[in-house]
Protein backbone atom coordinates (compact mmCIF):
# COMPACT_ATOMS: atom_id res chain seq x y z
CA UNK A 1 0.00 0.00 0.00
CA UNK A 2 1.49 3.30 -1.11
CA UNK A 3 0.31 6.75 -2.25
CA UNK A 4 -0.31 7.25 -5.96
CA UNK A 5 -0.25 11.05 -5.59
CA UNK A 6 1.09 13.53 -3.04
CA UNK A 7 1.24 17.33 -2.77
CA UNK A 8 4.35 19.11 -3.97
CA UNK A 9 6.46 20.48 -1.10
CA UNK A 10 7.32 24.01 -2.20
CA UNK A 11 8.81 25.40 1.01
CA UNK A 12 11.85 23.53 2.25
CA UNK A 13 11.38 20.48 0.08
CA UNK A 14 14.08 18.70 -1.89
CA UNK A 15 14.80 18.95 -5.60
CA UNK A 16 12.03 16.45 -6.28
CA UNK A 17 9.40 18.62 -4.64
CA UNK A 18 9.22 16.12 -1.80
CA UNK A 19 11.10 15.52 1.47
CA UNK A 20 14.00 13.19 2.08
CA UNK A 21 12.19 11.33 4.87
CA UNK A 22 9.11 10.72 2.72
CA UNK A 23 11.24 9.55 -0.20
CA UNK A 24 13.18 7.20 2.08
CA UNK A 25 9.98 5.69 3.46
CA UNK A 26 8.82 4.96 -0.09
CA UNK A 27 12.19 3.43 -0.96
CA UNK A 28 12.01 1.23 2.14
CA UNK A 29 8.85 -0.44 0.82
CA UNK A 30 9.93 -0.42 -2.82
CA UNK A 31 7.20 2.00 -3.88
CA UNK A 32 7.55 4.37 -6.84
CA UNK A 33 7.40 8.12 -6.39
CA UNK A 34 3.77 9.34 -6.32
CA UNK A 35 2.47 11.77 -8.91
CA UNK A 36 3.15 15.35 -7.75
CA UNK A 37 0.01 17.38 -7.10
CA UNK A 38 0.14 21.20 -7.19
CA UNK A 39 -2.73 23.40 -6.06
CA UNK A 40 -4.43 25.59 -8.63
CA UNK A 41 -3.60 29.30 -8.66
CA UNK A 42 -6.71 30.01 -6.57
CA UNK A 43 -5.53 27.34 -4.04
CA UNK A 44 -8.34 25.00 -5.03
CA UNK A 45 -7.68 21.30 -5.59
CA UNK A 46 -6.64 20.13 -9.10
CA UNK A 47 -9.47 17.62 -9.23
CA UNK A 48 -8.70 16.34 -12.72
CA UNK A 49 -5.05 15.68 -11.85
CA UNK A 50 -6.09 13.72 -8.77
CA UNK A 51 -8.75 11.78 -10.65
CA UNK A 52 -6.16 10.77 -13.27
CA UNK A 53 -4.30 8.80 -10.59
CA UNK A 54 -7.41 6.72 -9.79
CA UNK A 55 -6.97 6.67 -6.01
CA UNK A 56 -8.99 4.29 -3.84
CA UNK A 57 -8.88 6.72 -0.91
CA UNK A 58 -8.09 10.42 -0.50
CA UNK A 59 -6.50 11.44 2.81
CA UNK A 60 -6.88 15.11 3.68
CA UNK A 61 -6.50 15.14 7.45
CA UNK A 62 -4.10 18.09 7.49
CA UNK A 63 -5.36 20.53 4.88
CA UNK A 64 -7.60 23.47 4.15
CA UNK A 65 -9.86 21.46 1.86
CA UNK A 66 -12.93 23.53 1.01
CA UNK A 67 -16.46 22.12 0.87
CA UNK A 68 -16.73 22.47 -2.90
CA UNK A 69 -13.49 20.56 -3.42
CA UNK A 70 -14.61 17.89 -0.96
CA UNK A 71 -17.76 17.34 -3.00
CA UNK A 72 -15.80 17.03 -6.23
CA UNK A 73 -13.17 14.72 -4.76
CA UNK A 74 -15.85 12.53 -3.19
CA UNK A 75 -16.98 11.63 -6.69
CA UNK A 76 -13.54 10.09 -7.27
CA UNK A 77 -13.02 8.17 -4.01
CA UNK A 78 -13.89 8.37 -0.30
CA UNK A 79 -12.35 11.48 1.26
CA UNK A 80 -11.07 11.51 4.84
CA UNK A 81 -11.22 15.09 6.08
CA UNK A 82 -9.65 16.97 8.96
CA UNK A 83 -11.87 16.57 12.04
CA UNK A 84 -12.03 20.16 13.23
CA UNK A 85 -10.11 23.26 12.18
CA UNK A 86 -8.33 23.51 8.82
CA UNK A 87 -4.53 23.18 8.92
CA UNK A 88 -4.60 22.34 12.63
CA UNK A 89 -4.78 18.56 12.94
CA UNK A 90 -2.02 17.34 15.24
CA UNK A 91 0.17 14.41 14.26
CA UNK A 92 -1.47 11.93 16.65
CA UNK A 93 -4.96 12.64 15.35
CA UNK A 94 -3.83 12.45 11.72
CA UNK A 95 -2.06 9.16 12.40
CA UNK A 96 -5.07 7.68 14.18
CA UNK A 97 -7.46 8.73 11.41
CA UNK A 98 -5.16 7.41 8.67
CA UNK A 99 -4.59 4.14 10.52
CA UNK A 100 -8.31 3.49 10.83
CA UNK A 101 -9.07 4.61 7.26
CA UNK A 102 -6.40 2.28 5.87
CA UNK A 103 -7.43 -0.63 8.08
CA UNK A 104 -4.14 -0.56 10.01
CA UNK A 105 -4.99 0.84 13.44
CA UNK A 106 -2.50 -1.40 15.25
CA UNK A 107 0.37 -0.21 13.07
CA UNK A 108 -0.70 3.38 13.72
CA UNK A 109 -0.63 2.67 17.45
CA UNK A 110 2.90 1.26 17.20
CA UNK A 111 4.08 4.33 15.29
CA UNK A 112 2.48 6.60 17.88
CA UNK A 113 4.25 4.81 20.73
CA UNK A 114 7.61 4.89 18.93
CA UNK A 115 7.23 8.60 18.17
CA UNK A 116 6.21 9.43 21.73
CA UNK A 117 9.28 7.56 22.99
CA UNK A 118 11.49 9.60 20.64
CA UNK A 119 9.94 12.82 21.93
CA UNK A 120 10.49 11.76 25.54
CA UNK A 121 14.13 10.93 24.81
CA UNK A 122 14.56 14.32 23.13
CA UNK A 123 13.34 16.11 26.26
CA UNK A 124 16.09 14.32 28.18
CA UNK A 125 18.73 15.05 25.54
CA UNK A 126 17.80 18.75 25.33
CA UNK A 127 16.88 19.72 28.90
CA UNK A 128 17.17 23.46 28.33
CA UNK A 129 14.00 23.33 26.25
CA UNK A 130 11.90 22.22 29.20
CA UNK A 131 10.09 25.13 30.82
CA UNK A 132 11.45 27.68 28.34
CA UNK A 133 8.88 29.86 26.60
CA UNK A 134 9.06 30.30 22.85
CA UNK A 135 7.37 32.25 20.11
CA UNK A 136 7.65 31.18 16.47
CA UNK A 137 7.07 34.10 14.15
CA UNK A 138 8.19 36.21 11.23
CA UNK A 139 8.84 39.84 10.39
CA UNK A 140 6.12 41.55 8.38
CA UNK A 141 6.80 44.39 5.99
CA UNK A 142 5.83 47.85 7.15
CA UNK A 143 7.13 51.08 8.59
CA UNK A 144 7.93 50.04 11.22
CA UNK A 145 7.89 46.28 10.50
CA UNK A 146 5.31 44.18 12.32
CA UNK A 147 5.47 40.77 13.90
CA UNK A 148 3.49 37.69 12.91
CA UNK A 149 3.30 34.76 15.33
CA UNK A 150 1.92 31.25 15.39
CA UNK A 151 -0.48 30.61 18.26
CA UNK A 152 -1.25 27.55 20.37
CA UNK A 153 -3.54 26.21 17.62
CA UNK A 154 -0.61 25.77 15.24
CA UNK A 155 0.94 22.31 14.92
CA UNK A 156 4.50 23.68 15.13
CA UNK A 157 3.76 25.27 18.48
CA UNK A 158 2.02 22.17 19.80
CA UNK A 159 5.04 20.05 18.92
CA UNK A 160 7.34 22.51 20.68
CA UNK A 161 5.12 22.10 23.74
CA UNK A 162 5.60 18.33 23.53
CA UNK A 163 9.34 18.96 23.75
CA UNK A 164 8.68 20.77 27.04
CA UNK A 165 8.54 24.38 25.85
CA UNK A 166 5.73 26.77 26.72
CA UNK A 167 3.83 29.62 25.12
CA UNK A 168 4.57 33.11 26.53
CA UNK A 169 1.86 34.84 28.50
CA UNK A 170 1.44 37.59 25.90
CA UNK A 171 0.49 35.15 23.14
CA UNK A 172 -1.75 33.07 25.40
CA UNK A 173 -3.67 36.21 26.33
CA UNK A 174 -4.52 37.15 22.75
CA UNK A 175 -8.20 36.88 21.91
CA UNK A 176 -10.06 36.18 18.66
CA UNK A 177 -7.05 34.70 16.88
CA UNK A 178 -6.81 31.60 14.73
CA UNK A 179 -3.50 29.77 14.35
CA UNK A 180 -1.58 32.98 13.76
CA UNK A 181 -1.60 36.48 15.20
CA UNK A 182 -0.20 39.83 14.11
CA UNK A 183 1.02 42.77 16.17
CA UNK A 184 2.51 46.14 15.33
CA UNK A 185 6.25 46.51 15.67
CA UNK A 186 6.04 48.76 18.74
CA UNK A 187 3.81 46.23 20.50
CA UNK A 188 6.28 43.41 19.83
CA UNK A 189 8.43 44.55 22.78
CA UNK A 190 5.72 43.04 25.00
CA UNK A 191 6.06 39.54 23.53
CA UNK A 192 7.63 37.99 26.59
CA UNK A 193 9.11 34.81 25.11
CA UNK A 194 12.46 33.48 26.27
CA UNK A 195 13.26 32.26 22.73
CA UNK A 196 12.26 33.67 19.36
CA UNK A 197 12.23 31.40 16.30
CA UNK A 198 12.19 33.78 13.34
CA UNK A 199 10.92 32.15 10.17
CA UNK A 200 11.75 35.03 7.83
CA UNK A 201 12.93 38.62 7.80
CA UNK A 202 15.33 38.21 10.70
CA UNK A 203 18.55 39.56 9.20
CA UNK A 204 19.01 42.28 11.86
CA UNK A 205 16.40 41.79 14.55
CA UNK A 206 18.10 44.00 17.12
CA UNK A 207 17.78 47.03 14.82
CA UNK A 208 14.00 46.72 14.37
CA UNK A 209 11.84 49.07 16.47
CA UNK A 210 9.93 47.18 19.12
CA UNK A 211 11.08 43.81 17.88
CA UNK A 212 14.64 44.64 18.93
CA UNK A 213 13.36 45.13 22.48
CA UNK A 214 11.83 41.65 22.73
CA UNK A 215 13.45 39.79 25.67
CA UNK A 216 14.57 36.95 23.39
CA UNK A 217 16.21 39.33 20.93
CA UNK A 218 17.95 41.32 23.68
CA UNK A 219 19.44 38.15 25.15
CA UNK A 220 20.43 36.69 21.78
CA UNK A 221 18.12 33.70 22.30
CA UNK A 222 16.98 33.51 18.70
CA UNK A 223 16.90 30.93 15.94
CA UNK A 224 16.88 32.70 12.59
CA UNK A 225 15.82 30.45 9.73
CA UNK A 226 17.52 31.52 6.52
CA UNK A 227 15.39 29.12 4.47
CA UNK A 228 12.58 26.64 5.04
CA UNK A 229 14.66 23.46 4.96
CA UNK A 230 15.59 23.49 8.67
CA UNK A 231 12.01 24.02 9.80
CA UNK A 232 10.34 21.78 7.21
CA UNK A 233 10.13 18.71 9.50
CA UNK A 234 8.26 20.91 12.01
CA UNK A 235 5.84 22.42 9.48
CA UNK A 236 3.64 19.34 9.11
CA UNK A 237 4.75 16.97 11.87
CA UNK A 238 4.41 13.24 11.21
CA UNK A 239 6.08 10.11 12.61
CA UNK A 240 8.43 10.37 9.60
CA UNK A 241 9.41 14.01 10.10
CA UNK A 242 9.58 14.24 13.91
CA UNK A 243 12.83 12.20 14.20
CA UNK A 244 14.36 14.55 11.62
CA UNK A 245 13.18 17.57 13.60
CA UNK A 246 14.79 16.11 16.73
CA UNK A 247 18.09 15.59 14.94
CA UNK A 248 18.27 18.85 12.97
CA UNK A 249 15.98 21.47 14.49
CA UNK A 250 16.30 20.86 18.22
CA UNK A 251 20.09 21.42 18.55
CA UNK A 252 20.02 25.12 17.54
CA UNK A 253 16.76 25.56 19.44
CA UNK A 254 18.34 24.13 22.59
CA UNK A 255 21.33 26.47 22.18
CA UNK A 256 18.94 29.42 22.10
CA UNK A 257 17.12 28.10 25.18
CA UNK A 258 20.44 27.75 27.00
CA UNK A 259 21.34 31.35 26.08
CA UNK A 260 18.00 32.52 27.48
CA UNK A 261 18.59 30.72 30.78
CA UNK A 262 22.15 32.05 31.06
CA UNK A 263 20.89 35.61 30.56
CA UNK A 264 18.69 35.14 33.60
Amino acid sequence: MAPVAAPVVDLGGNEKGSTDWFDQALADIGAPAPAPITLNDDLSMPVDAIAAQEPDLILSTFSGLAAQDYDKLSEIAPVVMYPDQAWSTDWRTSLDIAGRALGRPQKADRLRIETEQAIAQAKTAYPDLVGTSVVWGWIEEGDPPGLGMYTASDVRVRLLEEFGMTMPGYVNALENVDFEAHVAGAEARNVDADVFVCQSGGDDLAALPGIGQMPAVRSGATVTLTDWSLSQPMQFPTPLSIPVAIEEFLPPLNEAAAAAKQSG
